[in-house]
């Protein structure tokens, strides 16, 4: 067409190699890595000279993992635990930068029909917890008994083995696999990893959670 009102101004564009929409966390990281290497093959002198630009439409980076501070209380926007274990996240972070503060290992869990809470404790960061472990009314005796074999999976295996094991829901995995009865699942499992995905478990997928469970268990939680 003749008419080229339509057309964005020519002074208002800007080339770039990559461009980076979105400025959370994983916007962030893969704007930084892309920066990273383009750096290296500029100083290799292998590729032409190349920019890495980031677009937010906020007025602030970060995306969930931001804090709003309203009438004194600080009230986190996203989830609001750090797993220290992530691999990419010990890649670029500084921890002693974030002076991390660590969790009490463990969970405290509503159970219907009781009063209070219930201690579900961790007897491998916390010796002294195991008599606690034991007697802890979520989940049975055998539950317990089961988790001894998936902790001992996660802990020996890597995360790229982890990663190759033939993939189900996890749903079927707890029940098939570990063998966990339901009210276990119900009760504990269910409400931890559909905080954490925003999903049932019939849509969860069972790598994810042997990952995750890794990264819980052989890592610290904690909130910068």
């Amino acid at each position: 067409s003749g008419d080229d009102s339509s057309q964005p101004n020519g002074g208002d564009d800007e080339e770039c190699s990559i461009c980076v929409i979105g400025g959370g966390v994983s916007g962030l990281a893969a704007a930084y890595t892309a920066g990273q290497r383009h750096t290296a093959d500029d100083n290799n002198k292998t590729t032409g000279k190349k920019k890495v630009v980031l677009l937010e439409a906020s007025s602030t980076l970060g995306g969930r993992v931001q804090s709003d501070v309203v009438d004194g209380y600080t009230l986190d926007r996203g989830f609001a635990v750090f797993l220290e274990q992530y691999p990419n996240s010990r890649q670029l972070f500084d921890y002693n930068d974030l002076d991390l503060h660590r969790i009490d290992p463990g969970a405290l869990v509503k159970q219907r029909g009781r009063d209070g809470l219930s201690r579900v404790a961790d007897p491998l960061r916390r010796p002294r917890r195991l008599f606690n472990a034991i007697t802890s009314p979520v989940g049975t005796l055998m539950d317990k008994a089961r988790l001894v074999p998936l902790l001992r999976h996660v802990v020996t295996k890597s995360v790229e083995e982890m990663f190759e094991e033939e993939e189900t829901d996890t749903l079927t995995c707890l029940r098939e696999r570990w063998r966990f009865s339901d009210s276990f699942i119900d009760e504990f499992l269910s409400p931890f990893l559909e905080g954490i995905y925003l999903a049932p478990l019939s849509q969860q997928s069972s790598r994810m959670f042997h990952f995750v469970f890794k990264m819980f268990t052989v890592g610290s939680v904690s909130l910068p």
